[in-house]
């Protein structure tokens, strides 16, 4: 047998790894509840917006169900329907290591804005354009996987490039002394 020489882990595969345990941490979470008041209220809101577009939605007969008939059809909120597993699997590549907390949360406070609230124009859009008579595959599985998967991949992507050397994620400034003839000498730092 030939001994193998182990090299140590560098400091980007020791982030990559934190990010896959968070990243198993937050999906394990995310599978063991069914996450019903989210749905609940994400059903709420889409009867709200389809009633406003003057459609006259109906929730199930028990107030704790996630779903709800519009025009006759019935549309039933999953976990999944909620975008909330997509904001577990990028929440941890959001995470830029180095950073203060309060920027690492301020990010990912954004990403869930921008994921819940873009979700939930999608999830209107699908209802709405089913109930005027378009597929269910091109008014919520095709818009579904066009947003899904290239938002999981350029999240996931970025992270990697930041990780391994690539762009800090952090604004980078670089100074230089101010000429005596401007009047002032001090320091002058510029957006790199």
């Amino acid at each position: 047998m030939v001994p193998v020489e182990v090299q140590p882990r560098s400091g980007a595969d020791r982030i990559v790894w934190r990010r896959l345990t968070m990243l198993a941490l937050l999906l394990a979470l995310f599978y063991s509840w069914d996450w019903m008041p989210l749905r609940v209220a994400q059903r709420d809101v889409i009867g709200w917006s389809v009633r406003a577009a003057g459609y006259d939605p109906v929730a199930f007969v028990h107030e704790g169900s996630p779903a709800i008939r519009v025009a006759g059809d019935v549309y039933y909120y999953t976990a999944e329907c909620t975008y909330l597993d997509l904001l577990m699997i990028v929440a941890p590549f959001l995470w830029v290591f180095g950073a203060s907390r309060r920027r690492n949360m301020l990010r990912i406070a954004i990403a869930v804005l921008v994921i819940l609230g873009g979700n939930l124009i999608r999830t209107w859009a699908s209802v709405y354009f089913s109930v005027r008579g378009t597929d269910w595959f091109y008014s919520h599985d095709l818009p579904d996987y066009i947003i899904w998967w290239p938002t999981v991949a350029v999240v996931v992507l970025l992270a990697l490039r930041r990780d391994f050397g690539g762009h800090s994620g952090t604004l980078q400034q670089v100074c230089a002394a101010k000429p005596a003839s401007e009047g002032t000498v001090g320091d002058a730092c510029v957006e790199a």
